[in-house]
């Protein structure tokens, strides 16, 4: 416990450090590492409206978007400033309709292709992509997870970078088409309790004893993880990953 006193003294003495763009650099250049097709993007005119939902996404997510040569993202200003009290929406959860609303009314004002938003602490992210009629449609976290296995698997296979051992893990409520998609790859699903922490275990048994290799992980509640630079559902990493397989 560091206890209480003022901050300045506290961060004299050592007992609150700062974490600064270094490990921001880090994090990012890790991201960038599950990219699969980056000519696709930097070649592609598709165009992403992007919401942080007034978190920290907003700190991340314009950057990565530079360094993966996507020219034609939009951001939904208002929602781009962190602010605590989440004052556009009522519920900043992108698993609700309502959430990406004012993501939606930019996406149609500015022709978009479109629609992401990840939660305030950017680990989860919601989509919204046009119907048949042209209109603006929220896909479910099933959905979603599902989609961008399939990019994954697909792409990796193309670019022969897809292992023989390779494995899917999901949650046991999250919806059984991920595990066919699988199939149809030749990987292998791990069914774990409901909790990306139970895909993160998975994760770390896969490097301790290397029968399989860790290639995708999702639950329905609109986490999923490529890689294996994290332990937890990362929206940052989902944002790329859908924005790449829009382009692709």
């Amino acid at each position: 416990m560091v206890g209480e006193g003022d901050f300045e003294d506290l961060a004299a003495d050592g007992k609150i450090e700062w974490i600064g763009e270094d490990a921001d650099k880090a994090y990012i250049a890790e991201v960038l590492k599950q990219a699969i097709n980056t000519d696709e993007i930097k070649k592609s005119s598709v165009k992403v409206v992007y919401s942080a939902l007034h978190g920290t996404g907003g700190t991340m997510i314009p950057g990565l978007f530079d360094k993966l040569g996507l020219e034609n993202a939009v951001y939904v200003k208002e929602q781009m400033v962190g602010d605590p009290a989440f004052s556009t929406v009522k519920k900043p959860n992108p698993e609700e309709r309502e959430a990406l609303d004012m993501a939606i009314e930019y996406a149609v004002r500015e022709d978009g292709d479109i629609v992401i938003a990840t939660d305030p602490d950017a680990d989860r992210m919601g989509i919204a992509v046009k119907n048949s009629e042209g209109k603006f449609e929220v896909l479910s976290g099933n959905h979603i997870g599902a989609v961008i296995e399939h990019y994954v698997l697909s792409a990796r296979k193309e670019n022969g970078t897809l292992p023989a051992n390779g494995a899917v893990v999901k949650t046991i409520v999250t919806t059984d088409l991920q595990e066919r998609i699988a199939e149809s790859f030749s990987m292998k699903t791990f069914n774990v309790l409901t909790g990306f922490k139970y895909i993160g275990e998975k994760i770390h048994a896969f490097e301790t004893d290397k029968d399989y290799q860790y290639i995708f992980g999702g639950e329905e509640s609109y986490g999923y993880l490529a890689g294996t630079y994290a332990r937890d559902k990362d929206a940052v990493c989902a944002t790329l990953l859908i924005s790449e397989c829009c382009a692709w």
